[in-house]
């Protein structure tokens, strides 16, 4: 089995005199600069240097990506040229070592249009796995009707989409992340928790929005969830059992489809694919092939819902603790009389309450 890496990132010369030509206040907003010092350099060298460490850490392939925040903060004009230029430098490096390197598209998020073209372009001529995005662009969130003939592509390709976190805005930094000194505010509104919450709020904002019942083959990867609380957890998808027609709120499988293998990153990976819930009589209620009968057999509805080539389950590969609670984890158990109303959710063994 192969390890394989989905949060790799590296950057460009020119997205970052792109970067350095933004005005002070959307610089904050996304904190658009690469790291001093060696992880600066290290995000810029995708070569000899890479591989050393990759082998070090036991790290068999790269899916390389383009660091936070992306496009998503740039003009549209400016965003759009750079998208191509950018996937095109990473489908050399593909090119270039396919036994070590795979590929994330960047998107123009700013111009929807341009960015759902430039998938089709990357998936179908450059031969890259999907996409990597960092959910809102400026204050528009993910599930912005302006997104969705992205998420329209995607699904018609099979092309996953993955949301990498993104710095909560100043605002909002302001509110939950600040009181001690800067080295802890920071790590609190990033890797600490805040990146973790923002991917997830994201995540559950497209399906709350209906992205996933008009687009029932579109497949939605997010990292981190292993920092979430399980119970946390288990909320989530009673929140969207309740404001969709999805059978399964978030599904756990193992990412084994377009990476071809395993993934595994220093963290985690939660690859989530939602199923379009079915009626009684085992049709669809959404999408092409709505008026097909559901198969008797469980095989068999496990290879019409992944494709060849696609996952069919997807499970957390995370660092030692995978989250496995989905809507099919909850359980009741019997209260006594007076005793407060509660659903339990089960996570290998770890029992989580949720409010009743």
């Amino acid at each position: 089995m192969k390890t394989i890496g989905t949060e790799e990132h590296f950057v460009t010369d020119e997205v970052l005199t792109v970067w350095s030509r933004l005005d002070p206040l959307a610089r904050e907003d996304s904190r658009a600069s690469a790291p001093p010092g060696e992880m600066g350099d290290r995000l810029r060298e995708v070569g000899d240097r890479r591989i050393a460490a990759m082998d070090d850490a036991g790290l068999d392939v790269q899916v390389i990506s383009l660091t936070s925040p992306g496009l998503h903060n740039l003009p549209a004009g400016e965003a759009t040229r750079l998208q191509v230029e950018t996937n095109d430098r990473i489908a050399e490096l593909v090119n270039a070592r396919p036994d070590r390197f795979q590929g994330f598209a960047t998107l123009a998020t700013p111009a929807p249009a341009a960015a759902a073209q430039e998938l089709e372009r990357a998936v179908t001529k450059l031969g890259l796995n999907g996409a990597l995005v960092f959910g809102r662009t400026g204050e528009r969130n993910l599930d912005h009707p302006d997104n969705w003939p992205i998420f329209e592509a995607a699904a018609s390709l099979r092309a996953p989409l993955y949301i990498h976190p993104q710095i909560p805005q100043p605002p909002v930094r302001a509110a939950l992340y600040t009181g001690f000194d800067d080295a802890i505010d920071n790590a609190f509104a990033t890797h600490g928790i805040g990146w973790h919450y923002e991917s997830g709020v994201q995540f559950l904002r497209l399906a709350l929005a209906g992205v996933f019942d008009q687009f029932p083959d579109l497949q939605v990867g997010r990292p981190s969830c292993s920092r979430m609380n399980p119970s946390g957890f288990a909320n989530s998808s009673a929140v969207v059992a309740t404001n969709s027609s999805l059978t399964h709120g978030i599904w756990t499988t193992s990412a084994s489809g377009p990476l071809k293998s395993s993934s595994a990153e220093s963290g985690s990976f939660l690859y989530c694919c939602l199923k379009p819930a079915r009626s009684r009589n085992g049709a669809r209620r959404a999408g092409p092939d709505s008026r097909r009968s559901a198969p008797t057999a469980r095989s068999a509805r496990r290879e019409r819902a992944a494709p060849a080539g696609q996952p069919t389950r997807v499970r957390a590969v995370t660092d030692g603790h995978p989250p496995r609670v989905s809507a099919r984890h909850i359980r009741r158990r019997p209260r006594l009389p007076g005793a407060p109303h509660r659903s339990y959710g089960r996570a290998d063994g770890v029992v989580g309450t949720t409010p009743g």
